[in-house]
């Protein structure tokens, strides 16, 4: 086989795959998502749950610049439950947002469970659903996170430099 020959089998492969792709549509795992536990040791669900829904309501952070959250629907019956859209600043790409709230240790505390999942077919999201969620916990009361399944997130205290824009 000459290099040519070789080229082109490569190439028509690849024409091949992405017309599979595109009448198959897009393949689950194409979209970027993150999902954090944020742990809040003194403050109640009920605290915790207003904090996220207010901020998800109405987002007042001009320090940040335009930011777009939109709350779809609030559970406020424990477990209490909430789901929302961010919508990018720049590219307008919209973001789906779930939050679940359950009590932490002897009940004083609270523990929530939030995930952000990109719309538009992506891979890479420049820690955007990471700050989609941190941007709504950083203003209210102490607290620690942890996050998982997260493939781009800034590193413990980068946070502020890298979700300010976003």
């Amino acid at each position: 086989m000459t290099h040519k020959t070789g080229s082109c089998m490569v190439a028509g492969l690849l024409v091949a795959v992405v017309a599979v792709t595109m009448l198959a549509g897009p393949v689950v795992g194409q979209h970027a998502h993150c999902s954090m536990t944020v742990t809040w040791a003194g403050t109640g669900c009920a605290t915790a749950y207003g904090l996220i829904k207010d901020e998800l309501t109405v987002f007042n952070h001009p320090e940040l610049g335009e930011h777009n959250y939109t709350l779809v629907s609030a559970d406020p019956t424990p477990p209490q439950s909430l789901t929302g859209h961010h919508t990018s600043p720049v590219h307008h790409y919209v973001d789906d947002l779930s939050f679940k709230f359950s009590a932490h240790g002897s009940g004083s505390g609270c523990v929530m469970d939030g995930s952000s999942h990109s719309t538009p077919v992506s891979v890479y999201d420049y820690d955007t659903n990471f700050c989609n969620m941190w941007n709504l916990v950083r203003f209210g009361p102490s607290f620690d996170y942890s996050v998982s399944d997260c493939l781009f997130h800034p590193a413990k205290g980068e946070e502020a430099a890298k979700c300010n824009k976003y």
